[in-house]
């Protein structure tokens, strides 16, 4: 999987859920929402989380949040210098945080 490709992509919140609403269908009609297009058999879902080839997407609404989460919190074990940081989100495999 390319990851300079899937992080051109503008990752959102109602590209998600509409992505998320098509594949828990059990008959796959109507309109194809433009990420299973793209993504196709790399797309997967559990608990109601997109994954693409096993990286969970974070949208573009949630960065902020998510990342403060990741720093800030009591028991976080993120470490604070941006290189390290970045390292450390990378092994955590999360997408959509460039």
């Amino acid at each position: 999987m390319d990851f300079n490709a899937i992080n051109r992509v503008a990752f959102t919140r109602e590209r998600v859920r509409g992505t998320l609403a098509y594949l828990k269908k059990k008959r796959k009609s109507g309109p194809v929402p433009p990420l299973v297009t793209r993504f196709g058999k790399a797309l997967s879902h559990r608990r109601g989380r997109l994954y693409i080839s096993g990286y969970e997407v974070v949208p573009q609404e949630d960065r902020d949040p998510l990342l403060k989460r990741l720093i800030y919190e009591e028991d976080s074990t993120a470490p604070f210098g941006r290189d390290s940081l970045f390292h450390d989100i990378k092994n955590r495999k999360l997408l959509g945080l460039s």
